[in-house]
């Protein structure tokens, strides 16, 4: 299973972000392979719709769950009928990450 979890830092130190979709950098962990990758977000500079194109990002990607400490009702909706589970945590990235180890 993999999990994206938006992120203030491009390490695990960094907190959740709270701005999911213009959050600077994505942390994608696969729990089968027991893999950390760290992707800087390209869209979190967009004009509009940033929520809606992550949201097709994340879907594109193949993730399964989606760790935020909040989204929009656009975002939100589009993963939630593609299947993807959101979590509302909050807190640090290595915090979320111990509770899927």
């Amino acid at each position: 299973m993999t999990i994206l979890i938006p992120t203030t830092e491009n390490s695990l130190n960094g907190e959740i972000d709270l701005r999911f979709a213009r959050a600077p950098y994505f942390i994608i962990y696969d729990t089968e392979k027991k893999t950390t990758e760290i992707k800087e977000n390209t869209y979190k500079d967009g004009a509009r719709a940033v929520g809606t194109m992550v949201a097709q990002y994340i879907i594109n990607e193949g993730i399964k769950v989606v760790v935020a400490k909040d989204m929009g009702p656009n975002a939100k909706m589009i993963l939630t009928e593609a299947n993807i589970e959101v979590k509302k945590i909050s807190g640090s990235v290595k915090e979320a990450l111990s509770q899927f180890k």
